[in-house]
C-alpha cells in the first residue's frame, strides 16, 4: 500500500491528496445523487478494507469539492447539503 501511496503522492507532502485517486471511481458511481457521508465511509471501507468514518469523509468534502466531484445542492432556493456532479 505504501508503494501505491508514494507513486500518487509523487513528491507532495499531503497524504490525502494521494488518497484522492481512490475517492473519485466511487464518488463516480454516485452521480447526481446527494453525498451521504456514512454510506460513502462504508463503500470506502468495504472497497478498499481501511477504517474509514463518516467523519473523515465530511473532512474530505471541501477536497472533493475543489475536485468538482461535489457541488452544493440548492433546493428551493437553501443550501440542501452536498450532490455529486
Amino acid at each position: 500500500m505504501s508503494a501505491v501511496l508514494e507513486y500518487y503522492r509523487q513528491g507532495s507532502v499531503d497524504i490525502l491528496e494521494s488518497l484522492m485517486p481512490f475517492f473519485q471511481p466511487l464518488l463516480e458511481e454516485r452521480k447526481g445523487r446527494t453525498f451521504d457521508p456514512s454510506s460513502f465511509a462504508a463503500e470506502v471501507a468495504e472497497t478498499y478494507g481501511w477504517n474509514f468514518t463518516a467523519d473523515v469523509a465530511e473532512e474530505l468534502i471541501p477536497r472533493f469539492a475543489d475536485k468538482g466531484w461535489l457541488q452544493k445542492a440548492v433546493e428551493n432556493g437553501e443550501a440542501g447539503g452536498r450532490r455529486n456532479v
